[in-house]
């Protein structure tokens, strides 16, 4: 063998060496696998609040809106499913673009927060004469506080949502009594009326939504008119104007009624009180999150709700018969009720109409992509009718409207249990 031929059998040999050693235990030669980020961008944080955000255990904390990097990235062709783990102080955030597979950065994961708009509290509270259960809203009192101040200039401040609101009714002198008489209009001249009026300086009023008016409702008077009369002195027990026409029949325009507490849809051509804000809008609209356990969060108000009405199941709702309990057996079914591992109740009048869509144009008045197979007719509240204690306050979901109905009946009512708000 010559030379030539002793090198090129020394080659193959090395080079079999080579590949021994590198399969040696049956492994293979290590590679570095490619990684990606993942991250996106945060809008609506509140000042010195704290939001973290998770993906497969791995926690990312933000203190400020703008973008954001997940500190670890994860391989190529590895799924990812962006959450929020902790929400920020009396704060939502709901994220988007949370899922996919990762096949290059990620950057488009986007978060957005804002403040919750929660339920306020109904006002109800002792009623003479009536053994409070303890699992009525009496009893439990829940949601923010309600408070006014009388800026002694024909303006009240509304100390839970900020609204400023024209102390005395159309037609009456802005002192200190409300003296002289309330006059009505319909309601276009009540919204022309409104956009033109100059009060304690400012020109920016305007008529009340529906959800702004029915924040004034106090369902714990015993006496009409179901407001707070000592800084809306010489209100008219009857119906006020909102500024939201109803959806299901636009020739018809919400109001509401002092002298029961409740939403009713009235003819624009009719005529009826009128009481201006300002300030900033607090029209919300509900954004809900399916939690996938039976669950539903309403992101705008904090609270968690049962998706299917009670007797109802299944994702869609589509197992069972709703029930339609008497309210004292309602009261007991959503204390009792165990889904998700949490605390359940009979939610308070304020809570349910929370849930009344005003911009559907068909019933139910509800949005049936989070809350399938509602029923087309009356929820029960917690709430019980001051003036009548054999009934409650009910949210009707065929109108759209609230109504009073009796506490025994086991035919008509169905429930929807409420928890949180988170």
């Amino acid at each position: 063998m010559n030379c030539k031929e002793d090198i090129e059998d020394s080659g193959i040999e090395l080079a079999i060496l080579a590949l021994a050693s590198g399969n040696r235990g049956g492994g293979t030669a290590a590679t570095t696998a490619t990684t990606f980020t993942l991250g996106g961008t945060v809008s609506g944080l509140g000042t010195d609040k704290t939001l973290v955000l998770t993906n497969d255990g791995v926690d990312k904390s933000i203190t400020a809106n703008g973008e954001y990097t997940f500190d670890a990235a994860v391989n190529s062709g590895s799924t990812y499913n962006v959450t929020v783990k902790t929400q920020p102080t009396d704060q939502s955030c709901t994220v988007s673009n949370g899922t996919g597979t990762a096949s290059a950065n990620v950057s488009n994961i986007n978060v957005s927060c804002a403040d919750l708009t929660p339920a306020l509290k109904t006002g109800a509270g002792a009623i003479g004469g009536y053994t409070l259960n303890a699992n009525e809203d009496g009893s439990t009192q829940l949601g923010v506080a309600r408070s006014y101040t009388d800026n002694s200039n024909g303006t009240v401040t509304d100390n839970a949502t900020g609204m400023v609101w024209q102390k005395c009714s159309r037609g009456q002198e802005n002192d200190g009594t409300c003296s002289g008489t309330a006059t009505t209009a319909s309601w276009a001249v009540a919204g022309t009326y409104c956009s033109e009026l100059e009060l304690a300086g400012e020109s920016n009023w305007r008529l009340p939504s529906r959800q702004e008016l029915e924040t004034l409702v106090d369902y714990g008077k015993t006496t009409q008119p179901r407001i707070d009369t000592t800084v809306f002195p010489a209100t008219v027990s009857d119906r006020y104007w909102s500024a939201t026409t109803n959806a299901l029949n636009t020739s018809n325009a919400w109001s509401a009624r002092f002298s029961t507490g409740l939403i009713i849809s009235v003819g624009k051509t009719s005529t009826f009180s009128v009481r201006c804000v300002s300030g900033a809008s607090k029209v919300y609209t509900s954004n809900f999150t399916d939690n996938g356990n039976g669950t539903v969060k309403d992101n705008a108000t904090g609270l968690v709700w049962q998706k299917c009405s009670q007797g109802l199941s299944g994702s869609n709702c589509e197992t069972g018969t709703a029930t339609t309990p008497t309210w004292g057996d309602a009261l007991t079914e959503c204390s009792m009720l165990g889904l998700a591992s949490r605390t359940w109740r009979l939610p308070n009048i304020n809570e349910l109409k929370s849930l009344v869509d005003t911009t559907k144009e068909s019933t139910p008045t509800i949005d049936t992509t989070a809350f399938p197979e509602t029923f087309d007719g009356n929820y029960s509240s917690s709430t019980t009718l001051t003036s009548n204690t054999t009934f409650i306050y009910a949210a009707v979901f065929n109108t759209g409207a609230t109504n009073n109905a009796v506490k025994t009946n086991d035919t008509a009512q169905r429930v929807r249990c409420v928890s949180g708000p988170d």
